[in-house]
């Protein structure tokens, strides 16, 4: 965005927890000059000091006429537009973090903002998880940022529909091919964090459940997970190349067919219909049950280290 300061003021869409992070960003890459040849921003002109970025923190704020960048919130800006005071040509240049927040197109936050977002020159799309369950969250964000996807309802039969019952995914690789070859840009962070961000480092630290309940439901569960020794692999392998379960049932063997069905059965929480939905959903509970049954252990952990910390900080603090 930097190549058209001349259109600006720059609005800059984010989470709120990200605003301030964007205000520091904008001063490292963007502000005076370096003499340091090592910093990113060395050799640029300064386009802007701290005075010239407005981070909005509340709905009665407005925006002032001199500044050159408005970081605001996804849900500031809902309010701010429906006071009118932002409108559609308040704003040329826009950059929208974490664009997938706008993946629904009937929640108001998404209804409000798009034409907004239509309206500008130029407007960035930035999110590393553009779609989290299938294409039909995509469309809002390709919407804004091309004419060609303009019709919702022709996407949707295009793209969404495995059939006339059933929303999900199809024709996926003509799909990514037009928005790869048009819209999108993607980077990997291989290929661009490389060489800034540390090696991953993995810690592991046992815990013991002391809730005697919690503690007998996760063995139980845990006992029924190693029974099926691996065959829900082979169910979610199989499930990826088939259209439904009961396309899976119908081209398997017998005999392997009642086995995984016997497996699926014996796993399926208490208390629920033996459906294969909810038989499916055994794995996801028992992750979350060994996460629910962590919470007081880590919580525990985490202040002895936070209280260990500042102790160590105050004495040298009280000696010096």
């Amino acid at each position: 965005m930097s190549a058209y300061a001349s259109e600006w003021p720059l609005l800059v869409l984010s989470p709120s927890s990200a605003r301030f992070n964007w205000e520091a960003e904008c001063l490292r890459w963007l502000g005076k000059k370096d003499e340091d040849t090592s910093n990113p921003r060395a050799n640029h002109e300064a386009l802007v000091e701290k005075d010239d970025i407005q981070v909005l923190e509340n709905g009665k704020e407005k925006i002032r006429r001199d500044a050159k960048i408005v970081v605001c919130s996804y849900g500031l800006l809902a309010t701010l537009i429906t006071k009118k005071w932002i409108t559609s040509d308040t704003f040329q240049c826009i950059i929208v973090d974490e664009s997938h927040m706008l993946k629904n197109i009937k929640a108001k936050r998404t209804e409000t903002s798009l034409p907004i977002l239509k309206a500008a020159k130029r407007t960035i799309l930035l999110s590393g998880t553009p779609a989290f369950k299938n294409p039909q969250e995509l469309f809002p964000q390709l919407s804004v940022l091309s004419d060609y996807w303009s019709d919702e309802q022709a996407y949707k039969e295009q793209y969404c529909y495995k059939s006339s019952t059933s929303v999900g995914g199809n024709n996926l690789l003509t799909l990514h091919a037009l928005v790869s070859s048009t819209v999108m840009i993607r980077r990997r962070k291989a290929d661009v964090l490389a060489d800034v961000l540390p090696d991953k480092s993995r810690e592991i630290s046992h815990v013991s459940i002391t809730d005697k309940v919690a503690r007998e439901h996760l063995d139980g569960l845990m006992d029924k997970l190693r029974d099926t020794k691996g065959s829900l692999g082979e169910v979610a392998r199989a499930l990826q190349k088939k259209s439904s379960y009961e396309a899976f049932v119908e081209d398997g063997d017998d005999d392997d067919m009642r086995h995984l069905e016997a497996v699926l059965t014996n796993i399926a929480i208490k208390d629920e219909d033996k459906d294969f939905a909810s038989m499916i959903s055994f794995l996801p509970k028992l992750f979350e049950l060994t996460g629910r049954v962590k919470v007081p252990v880590v919580t525990s952990q985490l202040i002895g280290e936070l209280k260990s910390v500042y102790l160590t900080r105050f004495d040298a603090f009280d000696a010096g």
